[in-house]
């Protein structure tokens, strides 16, 4: 009896400790990566005031200025003052813009064409030092010079495979070693036609496609 009631408990308990886990791991790379190239300025904030500047039905704009604390896309660094705006539905209370906070900002233009930042809709997050980790891991894939890498390797493994392709050996003309080649290659595209033509479906309609 007590073994059935210990099992009853892990398995009452298991659904909770799930979803702990499924938190620690939100929000994934993917989820900060689309939103990271969808706005010019990412930061980790300290918001120093927020107070409401304007409101429409059922609606109402922030204006929050922070201190920023660390950056990860755009112009701004450890320090800086700055001044953006968040839209929410009304009836928010203050206590949700206090404290430490990662923002993802678009660079917009008012009526008259003054610039300002506002947050990309439902993008805020708290400060989570997983978080933080991850977008520092995307910002330094992002740096130009990460790209620059990327390229002469894939470069490299290019030049590589086709140097083996033309391989030439001492005493071998070039021509020579080529015709090989294209022999070598044809022989093997043959050979591969061959299995295709020996390998049958046994019953096509029960090989479903995609739509």
């Amino acid at each position: 009896m007590k073994l059935l009631l210990s099992a009853c408990i892990v398995f009452l308990m298991l659904p909770a400790a799930v979803s702990a886990q499924e938190d620690d791991d939100w929000p994934p790379l993917s989820y900060l990566r689309g939103d990271y190239k969808a706005v010019a300025v990412v930061l980790h904030i300290r918001i120093e005031r927020a107070e409401i500047t304007s409101r429409i039905i059922g609606y109402e704009n922030w204006t929050i200025n922070a201190v920023v604390l660390e950056s990860f896309k755009g112009k701004f660094k450890k320090g800086d003052a700055i001044v953006y705006v968040h839209g929410a539905e009304a009836g928010f209370k203050q206590e949700h813009f206090t404290g430490e906070k990662i923002v993802f900002l678009l660079a917009e233009r008012d009526q008259d064409k003054k610039p300002y930042y506002a947050v990309l809709e439902n993008s805020t997050l708290p400060y989570k030092k997983e978080t933080v980790t991850k977008l520092r891991s995307i910002k330094k894939r992002s740096s130009p010079r990460s790209r620059i890498h990327l390229h002469h390797e894939r470069l490299s493994v290019a030049l590589s495979a086709g140097s083996q392709l033309y391989r030439v050996r001492p005493g071998q003309d070039w021509r020579s070693a080529g015709a090989s080649t294209e022999t070598s290659t044809t022989t093997a595209r043959t050979s591969r036609s061959r299995r295709w033509r020996g390998t049958q479906i046994p019953n096509p309609s029960m090989h479903a496609g995609r739509a």
